[in-house]
């Protein structure tokens, strides 16, 4: 790949590929994967940390791009059940982009594009909770309670610990999700 056809978009789909393959995400190993030299990638990212911002970056446009289009005509509870559900599924999907976004330093999702990539999604779930909330208090606790609840899946899943035939992984979320909006319901209005 020459110069000319490198984009940062072509480098960030090569990156992600690189980490689901469990490829260490190296500018030598992107390079490989590009078909070019690693100094190519310089222009468009300086480190490897600017590459792990880039790919969390895109993670959560696209979960927002996903959420806009899965809440459409939906309001109240099966609104905040549908965030939750979307939220685990993209997740799900893309468990190796997820620990690499677990992974980063928290000072880094605080800074920069990532803390406002990361902040629309969270700007999402407060204005479904706002309608049913009297005090931002009791606002943060049932957000709180509901990205834990979809963080605790994602990671238990991911790393295969909800494997009891019992249940399955998908059914007891829904359930334990359903249980936490009963609660919030009783401590609201």
């Amino acid at each position: 790949m020459t110069a000319r056809t490198l984009t940062s978009q072509k480098i960030i789909t090569a990156a992600k590929e690189l980490v689901c393959a469990d490829t260490a995400l190296t500018f030598a190993n992107l390079g490989r994967h590009l078909g070019t030299k690693s100094q190519a990638i310089y222009p468009y990212y300086s480190d490897v940390a600017a590459v792990h911002i880039a790919i969390a970056n895109d993670f959560f446009q696209r979960l927002v791009s996903q959420l806009q289009q899965d809440l459409v005509g939906l309001a109240g509870e099966p609104a905040i059940s549908q965030f939750a559900k979307t939220c685990r599924q993209l997740a799900a999907a893309e468990f190796p982009i997820v620990q690499l976004i677990l992974n980063m330093p928290v000072a880094t999702k605080r800074v920069g594009t990532l803390k406002e990539s990361i902040d629309q999604v969270y700007h999402v779930l407060e204005r479904l909770l706002a309608p049913f909330n009297q005090d931002e208090a009791h606002q943060l606790v049932v957000s709180r309670m509901i990205r834990n609840l979809i963080i605790g899946e994602i990671v238990h899943e991911g790393t295969g610990r909800f494997q009891n035939p019992a249940m399955s992984a998908e059914s007891s979320f829904n359930q334990m999700l359903a249980l936490a909006l009963t609660s919030f319901d009783t401590q609201s209005g």
